[in-house]
């Protein structure tokens, strides 16, 4: 068994010449194209660092395909490892890239906590550089603030109110 293993995409003939040992010789000739399969998170951009329990944030995910042909494969985005939800980029061209939009609820998550954000491709068959498959961020999820709390931070101002009137007395004419 003879392997070879292609350095770089493209087009290759391929020959094969076969002798036994009578001296009898028989050649095939097939064209094979390689080519390569890589896909990557560029980007997790969170709409808030920071978000109170409760609050829904958003999460956009860039992802480029760095292959050499179209690829469909599913991106996956979790909170310290638990899903929030799969999308499906399908039949992505190369050297394209696109933006996926995920929301996360932060409802019933402990407060005052950093939580990690990651997005991570579904893999290839025949990717070999997965290295870039993933990319994480964090978001901090802060406790709620209760109307009262708010009201009650409010400081109450003076605020004078320019007033002026005119009292007239009965048949008196006011000229301008």
């Amino acid at each position: 068994v003879i392997s070879h293993v292609y350095q770089a995409p493209g087009s290759f003939t391929v020959n094969l010449t076969i002798f036994d040992n009578d001296g009898f010789t028989n050649s095939i000739s097939n064209t094979i194209t390689v080519v390569i399969h890589d896909v990557a998170v560029l980007s997790v951009s969170p709409s808030a660092t920071e978000a109170q329990a409760g609050q829904q944030v958003g999460i956009t995910v860039r992802v480029k395909n760095k292959g050499t042909t179209p690829e469909t494969f599913n991106v996956t985005i979790y909170y310290n490892n638990n899903k929030i939800e799969t999308q499906l980029v399908q039949s992505l061209a190369p050297n394209t890239e696109t933006t996926l939009t995920f929301f996360w609820n932060t409802t019933g998550l402990a407060q005052d906590s950093l939580y990690t954000i990651k997005a991570e491709t579904s893999q290839i068959e025949g990717e070999t550089n997965t290295t870039d498959n993933n990319s994480s961020t964090s978001v901090r999820i802060i406790p709620q603030q209760s109307p009262s709390d708010f009201w009650g931070n409010l400081q109450s101002y003076a605020i004078p109110i320019p007033v002026s009137y005119t009292h007239l007395r009965a048949h008196e004419t006011v000229l301008d």
